[in-house]
């Protein structure tokens, strides 16, 4: 069985993180996985929806989870 990610939703910090980006370029990028989503403002990305936009795998996000 698959271990399940820590965090449901991914951060802010996390995005900065993981892909080197300064906070500001970290949002952008999750309004811009939101957008491709066709999510509303108000709801969240998860880890498992970051991971698969990237194409990596959530074993290779969850070190970088703060």
């Amino acid at each position: 069985m698959k271990e399940m990610p820590t965090r449901l939703f991914i951060k802010t910090k996390d995005v900065a993180l993981i892909m080197g980006f300064s906070d500001r370029q970290a949002r952008n990028r999750i309004k811009e996985i939101k957008e491709t989503l066709q999510k509303e403002k108000h709801q969240l990305v998860t880890v498992v929806e970051f991971a698969k936009f990237e194409g990596i795998t959530v074993d290779e996000v969850q070190p970088y989870l703060i």
